[in-house]
Formats: structure tokens, C-alpha cells, sequence
């Protein structure tokens, strides 16, 4: 069976135009946006500690804790595991809060991460380049670069 180009499959389906439940919920919650608001203030007014944390939450948001910036050494050209005693050595000496050196270290365990990645990625492009030129030059046996037997 065949369809018609702009002919419904489902002639007798929601005909175009038609909203949805959440449309139709936004439009309603819009509509009586203003008179919501009146009753929540009212009510915080009259004592409701549920509807005034609601107002003063809209008013001033809760505050989010920020981390002051700090400095200390830290050598960005060491081993990642001598950077990550850096930090720890200045959460000890006072330099650092506890919770920035544990952020500190785990980007440092993140860019790790990252680096295994990039160096394996490196590898598999050295494994297959090898491969290629061994394939187009017709070599059966020999030796990597690696030093590892074909």
C-alpha cells in the first residue's frame, strides 16, 4: 500500500494545529502566572516558611561556593606523579585547602588520562603507517621500528 504525497496515513488523527498536553500546560501556567505569584508571596506573608524560602530562593538564589584562587609551586613540566606530591605537599604546608588539592589531583588523574590516550592513539598510527609501507613494498618478514619481529 501505497501513501499519497501530503496525504495522512491516519485520516481520522489529530488534525493540524492541535496542541499537546505540555503545550497546553505552559499556556495554562503562563495565563496564571501572575496570580500564582501573588498567592505564593501572600502566603509567605502570612507565615508559610514553604512559600517564603520558595520567594527569597527566586529572589537570591543560594549562594554556591567558590574557591578562592591560590598559588603555589608546581612544576608543569615534571611527571605527573611528582605534580600530584607538589599539591599535596602545599594542602600540607597550608598552601592549599584540602578540597582544591583533591580537585587539583584528580585533573591531574584526568589528564592522565588523556595523555594515555594520546599516546596510544600514537602508537596504533606508527603500528599502521609500518604496516602500509611493509604492505606496498611487498616486505614478508623483517623488523619494525619498534624492534619487534613482523
Amino acid at each position: 500500500m501505497t501513501f499519497q504525497r501530503g496525504q495522512s496515513g491516519n485520516p481520522s488523527g489529530k488534525k493540524p494545529g492541535t496542541l499537546n498536553k505540555k503545550t497546553r500546560v505552559a499556556i495554562a501556567l503562563d495565563a496564571a502566572a501572575e496570580d500564582v505569584t501573588k498567592a505564593v508571596i501572600d502566603a509567605a506573608k502570612d507565615g508559610d516558611m514553604q512559600a517564603a524560602k520558595l520567594v527569597l530562593e527566586r529572589i537570591q538564589p543560594p549562594v554556591r561556593p567558590r574557591a578562592e584562587r591560590v598559588q603555589f609551586a608546581l612544576d608543569p613540566t615534571g611527571p605527573l606523579t611528582a605534580q600530584a606530591q607538589q599539591v599535596l605537599v602545599a594542602v600540607a604546608a597550608g598552601e592549599l585547602d584540602p578540597e582544591t588539592g583533591k580537585l587539583l589531583v584528580e585533573c591531574l588523574s584526568s589528564f592522565a588520562g588523556l595523555r594515555q590516550t594520546d599516546e596510544l592513539a600514537a602508537r596504533i598510527e606508527l603500528l599502521e603507517q609500518t604496516t602500509r609501507e611493509a604492505q606496498h613494498t611487498g616486505a614478508r618478514g623483517g623488523v619494525l621500528q619498534t624492534g619487534q619481529p613482523v
